[in-house]
């Protein structure tokens, strides 16, 4: 009988335990924390205090400098082109000189892979060069 309290006094030391650490882990640091007027004060002639503007650290900007040196030269998805006499859509080229894909009507393709009757002939960093046997068309992402 002695037990079942014992069990829930240690369950409800538990408790309290995890909702401390919880909230202690998912708290806002008292630096950018912001004071905002009470809910039931506050009107739209109630200036509002600035928030403050916390400077990155010297990592986070060494952090994002890096990310800089090893991103993209651009992001191959902003825009592509529809060929209007192919209907084709590029959306993107993941340049590779050794393994080039483009991104056409959603598919991945490479070089000598065919799509609606249309062989792809050449795959530059701007530029997809496709076929149909007769008739050559480009297709271009815009920059």
């Amino acid at each position: 009988m002695i037990q079942k309290p014992r069990q829930l006094a240690a369950l409800i030391v538990l408790a309290v335990v995890c909702v401390v650490v919880y909230t202690r882990a998912f708290r806002r640091p008292a630096d950018r924390a912001v004071a905002l007027p009470p809910l039931g004060h506050m009107d739209s002639s109630t200036p509002l205090e600035p928030l403050q503007v916390v400077q990155p650290s010297p990592q986070r900007e060494a952090q994002r400098e890096r990310a800089k040196l090893l991103a993209w030269g651009r992001d191959p998805f902003l825009r592509g082109s529809i060929d209007p006499m192919s209907g084709l859509n590029l959306s993107g080229i993941i340049w590779d000189k050794a393994s080039p894909v483009a991104l056409i009507n959603g598919m991945p393709l490479t070089v000598g892979e065919e799509i609606d009757g249309f062989r792809i002939v050449e795959i530059l960093p701007d530029r997809v060069t496709i076929t149909d046997g007769t008739t050559t068309h480009h297709l271009r992402i815009i920059p």
